[in-house]
């Protein structure tokens, strides 16, 4: 499983801005692309920002809404990601207001390419519909969710470990990511795209973005969730351990 990072704080976008001071940039009706000109081919920025747009609307029509701000994206050498953004070495990108992702050697958008972007962008609609204020499990589930993955795979083992353990440990994973090893991020990631997915299955997609709605609004996570999802911690593992058992057969 190919890991994103969540969303970091201030510090990253102050060690940032020195490295942007001589980036280019090219915008579009939704995008702001920010790029290190020397790192890809002529041409290619144009590319990247197509494929930007068509991420943003395909998201823009399962949110219902974007950012009311261009959502900014930074393509970074592969060493300057790494200086820039103090990213855990398993991150693939990170958000922290803004998009970044490392373009490592970029000729073309492949498929990871746009599963990368298409997470990392999925972060700015978070933070936009909830202000900040969504656990980590619930964005990197949404971010996951909306760049095409699926909890399948791992059914099997994610409703053994709640045999074993009887609890996911979601409430744990309300803060973010960036500090666990490889090993505990893998796991905090599947929990979470496992949890997003049947709470899409279950309660629609339209209660977990009400869900942001009053997360947005100031409510505590489980009583946004008792609200909008008829749920809290406890009955949302209960419900989850069920629908991994079912997918698991």
């Amino acid at each position: 499983m190919a890991l994103r990072a969540a969303a970091q704080g201030v510090s990253s976008r102050r060690s940032a801005s020195g490295v942007e001071e001589h980036y280019a940039e090219r915008a579009s009706s939704s995008i702001l692309l920010v790029y290190d000109g020397r790192r890809l081919e002529p041409g290619l920025e144009r590319i990247l920002l197509s494929t930007l747009e068509r991420a943003y609307a395909d998201l823009a029509q399962d949110f219902g809404s974007g950012p009311v701000e261009k959502i900014v994206v930074v393509v970074y050498a592969e060493r300057d990601f790494q200086a820039s953004t103090l990213a855990p070495a398993w991150a693939d990108g990170v958000f922290d207001g803004r998009v970044r992702v490392p373009a490592r050697g970029i000729t073309g958008v492949t498929p990871e390419l746009l599963s990368v972007l298409k997470h990392e962008m999925t972060h700015s609609f978070v933070h936009f519909r909830a202000k900040g204020r969504a656990p980590t499990w619930l964005q990197e589930g949404l971010a996951q969710v909306e760049e095409g993955k699926s909890s399948a795979p791992s059914a099997s083992a994610l409703a053994g470990a709640y045999a074993a353990r009887g609890t996911f440990a979601l409430s744990s994973l309300e803060g973010g990511f960036t500090g666990f090893s490889a090993a505990q991020a893998r796991g905090s990631y599947a929990v979470s795209l496992a949890a997003v997915e049947m709470l899409k299955d279950t309660r629609g997609f339209g209660a977990v973005a009400h869900l942001l709605d009053r997360l947005g609004e100031g409510l505590g996570v489980e009583e946004a969730m008792r609200e909008t999802l008829r749920a809290d911690y406890a009955r949302l593992e209960s419900d989850l351990a069920d629908w991994l058992r079912r997918r698991a057969r």
